[in-house]
């Protein structure tokens, strides 16, 4: 059974077959699913306020804010340097650079999208993600432009469009001792039924570990309903 445009209010783990309260988004309506194993794929962040029983360690997960912004091109501009790849990474910026979302289309010339990011690094998350939410989108704009015209000539008046998204919650922080801590093997643990599968439970925000988490997860799932069947890994 699948269900689209669900919103997860609440899940009870206390009992042998876990409970999940959820909103229909488009009826407004309150559902209650019982499961007799589940899977909670979602960031810490969202998991301590879904599952109450998931522990106070959760407190010691933090997270870096981004800023995400595509930028809609008319046309390619003149670069300096190394010539345009899909990911293009600039000398001595604070930024990740960007990546040309028209790159596997095998076009290099005309029209294109670029994809810009930027991490907000430092010692206090809260503080860093307040100035997130403070600053203004012309200072966003101005900042990528100071950012890119370095290495792109022209790019002024190729631009037709600049869309920023702010991430407050945007990857989790590969914090010294976070890896191998107590708090972040307790989070992969199941509480009764449920269980936990996210990029998050490594502490490093990587696609190949968020899918070793569902793998493992699966074959908890596995196991627990008594289901012999050869590694997921293999």
């Amino acid at each position: 059974m699948v269900f689209s445009r669900a919103l997860a209010l609440r899940v009870d783990a206390d009992d042998a077959e876990p409970q999940v309260r959820w909103i229909d988004g488009e009826t407004g309506a309150l559902h209650r699913t019982v499961a007799r194993q589940l899977v909670c794929a979602t960031p810490s962040f969202v998991t301590r306020y879904l599952i109450p029983r998931a522990g106070e360690h959760l407190n010691a997960f933090h997270y870096t804010p981004w800023v995400i912004a595509n930028l809609t091109l008319k046309s390619r501009p003149h670069t300096r340097g190394f010539p345009q790849a899909w990911d293009n990474v600039l000398y001595d910026s604070s930024s990740l650079g960007y990546v040309d979302s028209a790159f596997q289309l095998g076009r290099d010339r005309g029209a294109t999208v670029w994809t810009w990011y930027m991490p907000l690094c430092g010692p206090d998350p809260k503080a860093l993600r307040r100035s997130l939410l403070l600053a203004p989108y012309e200072q966003w704009r101005d900042a990528i432009a100071a950012d890119l015209f370095r290495a792109h000539q022209g790019l002024d008046e190729l631009v037709e469009s600049a869309d920023v998204w702010r991430w407050g919650h945007a990857m989790i922080r590969p914090e010294v001792g976070f890896v191998r801590s107590d708090g972040l093997r307790q989070a992969r643990r199941p509480i009764g039924a449920v269980h936990f599968a996210h990029t998050d439970l490594s502490g490093l925000a990587l696609f190949e570990e968020a899918f070793d988490h569902g793998v493992r997860a699966a074959e908890e799932v596995l196991a627990s309903l008594g289901v012999k069947a050869e590694s997921l890994r293999e």
